[in-house]
């Protein structure tokens, strides 16, 4: 599960079916970025108008579709 609790928005939580973040082979760094899967588009949908540009861990997070298909 995925979710964001805030003041000015409400808390929702969805159904996360897959996750891939990205590190460096040789010590594992975070590249600092990754891929998820929902369950459902209009979770997607959501999440991204939810999260997009939000605080995390002290850092501005960018959240957007994937712009090709593999």
């Amino acid at each position: 599960m995925i979710g964001k609790a805030s003041r000015d928005r409400e808390s929702k939580t969805y159904q996360l079916l897959r996750l891939s973040l990205l590190s460096k082979s040789l010590n594992r760094d975070s590249h600092g970025f990754g891929f998820l899967s929902l369950d459902r588009d209009e979770d997607a949908d959501a999440a991204i108008r939810t999260l997009d540009e939000t605080e995390w861990n002290g850092r501005i997070i960018h959240v957007e579709k994937s712009k090709s298909t593999c």
